[in-house]
């Protein structure tokens, strides 16, 4: 079902199909992608150095128990944090992209983009429909 938007600056009223969800989230999707891809071949950065290419434990999948019996920041930095995890999650990414920053960026990216969209279903959830409709529906400005 179309609806006509009557447009004072557009000559005949024109047919305006609102957004899809699959559009929507397909738009959602692209705009985390384009906003990060040029990162895509950055070497590791600031803590990255620490955390990921110069800690042993997170190189060798075997030390998985190092990961949960230690902190999350190696030796010589502060080891009040506790994260098994995120660190071995780290761990299997180095193991799958044999220690390249290229992996580690495109799980970033994927996380990214799914945040993006969880936030987009969790507002068709939580806000009104009067709302919805109003922030990917076409809407004709009335002019005065």
């Amino acid at each position: 079902m179309s609806r006509r938007v009557k447009r004072k600056d557009a000559g005949p009223a024109v047919a305006a199909e609102p957004a899809t969800p699959w559009t929507i989230l397909a738009a959602i999707v692209a705009v985390a992608v384009l906003a990060s891809i040029t990162g895509i071949t950055n070497g590791f950065a600031q803590d990255d150095a620490a955390i990921i290419a110069q800690d042993p434990r997170l190189h060798d999948l075997s030390l998985w128990r190092d990961v949960f019996s230690q902190p999350y920041w190696p030796a010589p930095y502060v080891t009040d944090l506790y994260r098994p995890v995120a660190s071995l999650l780290l761990a299997v990414q180095y193991a799958i992209g044999s220690g390249a920053p290229a992996v580690f960026r495109i799980v970033s990216y994927v996380l990214y983009a799914a945040s993006g969209v969880a936030v987009y279903q969790l507002a068709r959830r939580v806000l009104p429909r009067d709302l919805q409709r109003s922030l990917h529906t076409p809407h004709a400005r009335k002019a005065g």
